[in-house]
């Protein structure tokens, strides 16, 4: 389930990107920004069980904390082959 909202969530991202570049705005930019934010967060909220502000909090926190473990990993293991090699 996650790698289909995640899948369409890009495609809407990219659809908004490439208004922004044909238009030359970045106000449509950062408007599909928060459409794929928004998105993300309702669809896992479904996950967690619907139309309650608790789940919506939750499936910002997983989102948000799986992105910021991502980015630790990487980070981690950046530093580790610095050292290495």
């Amino acid at each position: 389930m996650l790698s289909f909202v995640l899948g369409e969530a890009f495609i809407l991202l990219g659809i908004f990107l490439i208004l922004a570049a044909l238009f030359k705005s970045p106000i449509i930019g950062v408007i599909g920004s928060l459409v794929y934010f928004i998105y993300i967060i309702w669809a896992v909220s479904q996950f967690f069980g619907g139309k309650n502000v608790k789940n919506f909090i939750k499936s910002f926190l997983a989102y948000f904390l799986g992105n910021i473990t991502y980015l630790l990993v990487l980070v981690i293991i950046a530093f580790l082959l610095k050292l290495v090699l």
